[in-house]
């Protein structure tokens, strides 16, 4: 709360300086960027602190041939992608732009996974020419790769990258349909059932396929299902190193998924519960035999971040109330379409920044955001004291997949997005992650 409130009072500095009825205060963090102020009306922040201290905790939990890598896609902020790098994390990546991202933050190359399972000619060669490792999502793309591991004069014996098969292990779906990922049907890998006897004829031919990787899915997966797809593949995986008779498959990518629970502020799952889960179920991953490599991106930083927003306007309806605030479906698409399933906590700060406090009966509020959408409410029937305009609403454990996933519909501006950690006074130190972006920047991106 230290953090939102001075965040607040540093903003409310600028903006009456900017209005030319006071004196920005030497050190105010928006000294020289408040250009608009509804630029920072909804405030994207991340605790670097607690980030550094997630990915502690995950590097207890597992043996140093583990490598742990950051599923950009959950947050793509260079800055992030160079803070969990300088933790000693890598970067999984699905797209050109995240690997040039992730290239760009510092992260060692050989430490860089790319996954996507729609990758261009063009983009394996900048994998491979990079050094940055990759997984094979099917097998037109696996003539593609071998063509371009002549090419690039690829040497599995001298490479510091790999190059992998992604398996669909075929083991059902979790509780959300739309986020699993090894189901029979599912559109990402090679589907170990439909094309067994293709899969142990790519293995055993190229001797530059020394991965395997599976990701069954995310948030909704439990870990009866995260493990059995990891245990189908590290089954193949002994099993083709027996046929050629000697160790060919060097490493399992056993993806990502692990679960957030957005119901309060309590870390569940944890590391430690899913390590052990893994010990009992697949002991080969801890053994040595294999370099394993995971891909968490949720349970990394979701809970580290929140989004402050200025309440704009309050309003009844019906009998019902609403604050009305400039974030909605453009920021919080998962929340708006499946209420249920992305909830996300809500807590009421004033003006000045500090916690509210009911003197009287509290209300129940939707929270309704800016867009031209009918359903475009973020909360409904939050209990909450009276609201008022310019008070701030809390979004908490947006930290992940909510900046990332940020639409340009109605032409709205992105949120700004700014990163906290204690100094050594005690204090707050405030840092902008990425670029603002005005109004002005959104206009020339619809136009030429």
């Amino acid at each position: 709360w230290k953090a939102a409130r001075d965040l607040i009072r540093m903003r409310s500095a600028a903006i009456t300086h900017f209005q030319g009825n006071g004196d920005l205060s030497k050190g105010n963090f928006f000294a020289g960027k408040v250009h608009d102020s509804d630029n920072f009306s909804v405030m994207m922040l991340l605790d670097l602190n607690a980030l550094a201290r997630t990915i502690t905790d995950l590097s207890a939990e597992f043996p140093d041939h583990f490598l742990h890598t950051f599923a950009a896609k959950a947050n793509p902020v260079r800055k992030v992608l160079s803070e969990v790098g300088s933790h000693g994390m890598g970067v999984e990546c699905a797209s050109r732009g995240e690997l040039l991202q992730a290239l760009a933050s510092g992260v060692a190359p050989e430490k860089i996974v790319f996954d996507s399972p729609a990758k261009t000619y063009s983009e394996i060669e900048l994998a491979l020419t990079k050094g940055v490792s990759l997984n094979v999502d099917n097998l037109q793309e696996l003539e593609r790769v071998q063509e371009l591991v002549q090419k690039t004069n690829y040497n599995p014996k001298t490479a510091k990258n790999l190059i992998g098969l992604r398996i669909n292990p075929q083991i059902g779906q979790g509780a959300l349909k739309g986020f699993s990922t090894g189901t029979s049907t599912s559109k990402f890998g090679i589907a170990i059932e439909d094309y067994a006897e293709e899969i142990r004829t790519a293995l055993t031919s190229s001797p530059w396929l020394q991965m395997l990787h599976c990701h069954v899915g995310s948030q909704g997966c439990d870990f009866s299902l995260m493990t059995s797809g990891i245990r189908k593949v590290v089954d193949l995986a002994l099993r083709i190193n027996e046929e050629v008779g000697e160790k060919r498959i060097t490493t399992i990518d056993i993806g990502g998924g692990l679960p957030v629970n957005f119901a309060s502020d309590q870390v569940l799952p944890t590391f430690k519960q899913y390590a052990n889960t893994l010990r009992k179920a697949v002991p080969e991953l801890f053994d040595g035999q294999f370099s394993v490599i995971t891909e968490f991106g949720r349970a990394i930083c979701a809970k580290a971040g929140f989004t402050l927003m200025q309440v704009e306007y309050t309003k009844q309806s019906g009998g019902k109330n609403f604050a009305v605030v400039q974030a909605g479906t453009d920021l919080f698409i998962r929340t708006i379409y499946h209420p249920d399933k992305w909830p996300l906590r809500t807590t009421l700060l004033d003006s000045s920044g500090e916690k509210k406090v009911s003197s009287g009966p509290t209300k129940l509020y939707d929270i309704a955001g800016p867009c031209c959408l009918g359903m475009d409410v973020v909360a409904f029937d939050r209990e909450l004291p009276e609201v008022n305009p310019n008070d701030y609403i809390v979004l908490h454990d947006t930290g992940a997949y909510y900046h990332a996933s940020f639409s340009y519909y109605n032409s709205r501006n992105p949120p700004v997005f700014i990163g906290f950690k204690e100094n050594e006074n005690s204090g707050i130190d405030f840092e902008l992650l990425c670029n603002i972006r005005t109004v002005d920047d959104t206009v020339d991106y619809f136009a030429m």
